[in-house]
Parts: C-alpha cells; structure tokens; sequence
C-alpha cells in the first residue's frame, strides 16, 4: 500500500529497451523475470476520498485489472478485462467480490452478536 511496486519500473525499463532498439538486458531474457511477472490479476489499491476510481492499463490481454480503494466506510472495486469469455469476465470477478464481502460482512455482524 506504499506504491513502492516494481512491475511496472521493470516492464517499462524491458518495453523502452525494445521500442528503443537497444539490447535487451539479460535479467529481462531470465525465464525467472517472466515468470515472476506472469499473472493474471494486477491489482492496485488506490486512496481516494471520493468512489471513483481509475482504470489500469492492461498488461495480460487474457487477464484482469482491478482497483480498489478502502476508507472507513466505503469498499470500492473497478475491474476491467479486455477478454469476456469463460476465462476472463470481469463481470463474473466483480460478483465472486462481491459474494466473498458479504459472507465477511456476515461473519463479522454474527462474531459482534456472541
């Protein structure tokens, strides 16, 4: 939640080697570096005082972008996908959210109750 991630200096440094035409530093070729980087949901929490929240560009055209930002009382996610499909829906992601916040919400109000 410090914003101190590195994907995005890492990729940028790899995505400029290329569009620049310079050689492509060998930590970049490592199946280790691609493999640390392979995954389906990039996340970002974001701290706003208003509900908006930004959209992520995409980095896995078959993945999942979401944001999400948490103040006291509000709980906001944006989810984008550029790939609607069995294996990607964003709009499947955001209820499985969804579902999984109310059944926390639910165990907390039963937890206050005993």
């Amino acid at each position: 939640m410090s914003g101190h991630s590195i994907e995005g200096h890492m990729l940028t440094l790899k995505d400029l080697a290329v569009e620049e035409n310079i050689t492509i530093p060998e930590i970049f070729k490592d199946t280790s570096f691609n493999k640390a980087f392979d995954y389906n949901i990039n996340s970002s929490q974001v701290t706003l005082e208003s509900e908006s929240l930004p959209v992520l560009n995409m980095y896995d055209p078959n993945g999942y972008n979401m944001c999400y930002s948490v103040t006291s009382n509000y709980v906001g996610f944006a989810v984008t996908a550029l790939n609607s499909c069995k294996e990607t829906s964003a709009t499947q992601l955001i209820q499985s959210i969804e579902n999984a916040l109310l059944d926390m919400r639910t165990l907390l109000e039963q937890s206050q109750s005993v």
